[in-house]
């Protein structure tokens, strides 16, 4: 599947881009609680990340990817989805990006 609307990698840069625009997925995008509808951070800016799912909850199929920064930022990227497979190969998909 192709989730370049949710994410997007740029070469040049070696950065990824994290977007909040999707026709079948919900997704926030939050730094210090304040939600932003696109994010751009370099890969090289990434110290580690954190997967919590709750992907076979029958009422809000979701899962959360911590992103903890160098400069001590931590970014929080919830995706929810009512297709549940959909969402497991999207969370497959980011993760495989992040490592």
């Amino acid at each position: 599947m192709n989730f370049t609307d949710i994410i997007e990698l740029d070469v040049s840069a070696e950065a990824l881009i994290l977007n909040t625009t999707s026709e079948d997925i919900n997704s926030i995008i939050k730094i210090k609680e304040n939600e932003i509808p696109q994010l751009k951070i370099k890969k090289e800016a990434i110290l580690f990340f954190t997967v919590h799912d709750n992907i076979e909850n029958p009422i809000k199929p979701e899962f959360t990817i911590n992103i903890y920064t160098v400069n001590n930022y931590l970014i929080e990227f919830i995706l929810e989805s009512d297709n549940i497979e959909k969402l497991k190969e999207l969370k497959e998909y980011i993760v495989s990006i992040l490592i």
